[in-house]
């Protein structure tokens, strides 16, 4: 993994910003592609929410590279596929060979090669939905998964179709409508969020 780049941080920059009161960032190195204009201020396009997550990191480092947390979350999501093989009655040889070709074989490799901001966001995205769905094969909190999976939204907006997945297993029989809730409540609330936000 690449934790040498220090271009295309824009998540470090608006956790800077946010910390300052402000949404809006100042380009890097006048690098203004895909941002947004708007009143003579430059705004980041994507969910905050990997802002969010560097803030306290910004807070006690004052700067940081997100390529070091892709590093972290792509060592936490080797682990948690594992399990989830291990959790489908794979042997622990195949289940070791599930998180590799995850990882090292298929479109998540380059994303965590590559530190800049598009491909970070994909990480912790693609981290959130994992915990959520490991969280659902273990103790099925659904608040937690509501939690991983808003996160993941407020990360990607697109990920709100993962939720339909937990919604299929809420609405089977029996139905139990304090799991629904407790599960709704968190991706309402972010969705509420980043319509603030925006």
């Amino acid at each position: 993994m690449n934790v040498t780049t220090k271009t295309e941080q824009h998540f470090v920059v608006l956790a800077q910003s946010l910390l300052k009161g402000e949404t809006s960032i100042t380009p890097i190195a006048n690098n203004i592609s895909n941002l947004v204009l708007f009143n003579d201020k430059y705004y980041w396009p994507l969910g905050a929410f990997p802002a969010l997550i560097l803030m306290p990191i910004v807070i006690f480092v004052g700067s940081v590279l997100q390529s070091y947390l892709s590093f972290l979350l792509t060592i936490v999501n080797f682990y948690l596929l594992y399990k989830i093989a291990l959790k489908f009655k794979l042997n622990s040889h195949q289940s070791l060979l599930c998180a590799v070709f995850f990882i090292f074989g298929s479109i998540y490799t380059p994303l965590a090669m590559i530190p800049a901001s598009w491909y970070f966001a994909q990480v912790v995205a693609c981290s959130f939905s994992i915990f959520a769905i490991y969280e659902f094969l273990q103790k099925r909190r659904y608040f937690l998964i509501g939690v991983y999976i808003s996160a993941a939204i407020a990360t990607r907006l697109n990920i709100i179709l993962a939720s339909v997945f937990f919604l299929y297993f809420l609405l089977k029989k029996p139905f139990k409508l304090n799991s629904l809730l407790f599960f709704s409540f968190p991706i309402l609330l972010t969705l509420f969020s980043i319509g603030y936000y925006n």
